[in-house]
């Protein structure tokens, strides 16, 4: 009996990895390191991540070489695995990004565009209403697509990038819902079950946040919205916003006369102007210098950590940050050297950087991930750029 029970089992195990291979075969998910969903059915059924590990270490020991989908999403229950990961967190607390000031914050002058039209001025005085501050980055070259030892690989390109400005922190909570406030007064958006929807424009009937987003007690959307007004529990305005879509993302930056960074423009950002491997100020990564491995077990506010070398905070960690590219997994071979701005087409954004919960791997400059452009999550934010053509 034991022996047919036990066959039984296994019968019933080949077969949910042999449906979950067939109606899942490239999966909702994409990256440059892609694994077959039936080896990623049977890692989890026998207790290991998605890697074949049979748990989530201590990230300062990770080999940042390993083929691994980010726990965060391969499991969306792996908060569990990851709360149970054990470490020091360094005994001196940073500043927020208002009240830091060090010499790599200072060495970039935040800077706008020389311009006297109405338009833009107009756009400087929306940006400060709502405390979004830019810096200016010249233009550059450096080596892209690398995640690894090396500074060359084979899906690396050598590119270059024209200058651009990208926004210090991460977009908050509290310029979120300035953001949705102004919005809803005219007309261009419909609250309903906590569902922030679009009426207008190019992504009119587009799911732009999800009020009601919750992972736990600690990872939700800190915004509630009561009698046609939008607000910020008490103590999250200067948390990095979440649940938000790509649509939602991009929807926050058209409205101010900006943008989302290209893979390209954020890539080159987060090295710091020094083909750094992290996008820290010394290319090196410990829980000191970021908030990932589970250790805070939530975001943190913008500005927390030391910046890199452009004086650009959070760039590793925190939350994934959307970029307008699409998502192609053999883009590297056809990618332009100047201004790569992504495939034309796809099913998936990509986003950058890790977050609180991701291993050190996903936080080096060269990974990226990617998903449709409706998908939301408890670590996924973003930030602004802005381009001379004022964009």
């Amino acid at each position: 009996m034991g022996s047919v029970m036990k066959n039984t089992l296994h019968i019933a195990v080949i077969s949910i990895i042999l449906l979950t291979t067939y109606f899942f075969p490239a999966g909702n998910f994409v990256s440059i390191e892609h694994q077959p969903p039936g080896l990623c059915m049977l890692r989890i059924l026998h207790g290991m991540d998605i890697s074949g590990s049979p748990a989530l270490a201590a990230p300062d020991t990770l080999t940042t070489q390993e083929s691994i989908i980010p726990e965060e999403f391969a499991a969306m229950d792996s908060t569990k695995q990851a709360e149970s990961s054990s470490g020091q967190l360094s005994s001196t607390e940073q500043s927020p990004a208002d009240s830091i000031v060090t010499q790599e914050s200072t060495e970039q002058t935040e800077k706008k565009p020389n311009s006297n039209s109405a338009r833009q001025k107009a756009v400087d005085f929306l940006l400060d209403a709502v405390g979004i501050k830019m810096i200016e980055l010249a233009a550059g070259s450096f080596s892209m697509g690398v995640a690894g030892d090396s500074e060359e690989g084979a899906d690396s390109t050598r590119v270059t990038v024209d200058a651009f400005e990208i926004s210090l922190t991460e977009i908050t909570n509290a310029q979120f819902c300035a953001f949705l406030n102004a919005i809803i007064k005219k007309g261009n958006i419909l609250v309903s079950n906590g569902i922030v929807m679009g009426l207008v424009d190019d992504y009119g009937g587009r799911e732009i946040i999800n009020l009601h987003g919750s992972f736990n007690e600690v990872n939700r959307c800190w915004i509630t919205y009561r009698n046609d007004t939008f607000s910020v529990v008490d103590g999250k305005n200067n948390l990095p916003v979440v649940y938000v879509t790509w649509y939602g993302a991009l929807t926050f930056a058209r409205n101010y006369g900006l943008d989302l960074p290209s893979e390209a423009e954020w890539e080159y950002a987060a090295r710091g102007g020094l083909q750094s491997r992290y996008a820290t100020w010394d290319s090196k990564i410990s829980t000191a210098k970021a908030n990932y491995g589970a250790f805070k077990k939530e975001p943190t506010a913008v500005g927390s950590y030391r910046p890199n070398s452009f004086g650009l905070f959070d760039m590793g960690g925190n939350v994934w940050e959307w970029c307008r590219d699409w998502y192609d997994e053999n883009y590297s071979a056809y990618r332009p050297s100047e201004n790569p701005q992504g495939p034309k087409f796809g099913t998936s954004k990509v986003f950058k950087g890790g977050s609180w919960i991701s291993r050190a791997h996903a936080l080096q400059c060269g990974y990226s991930w990617a998903y449709e452009p409706s998908f939301k999550y408890h670590n996924i934010g973003f930030r602004v750029v802005r381009h001379k053509n004022g964009s």
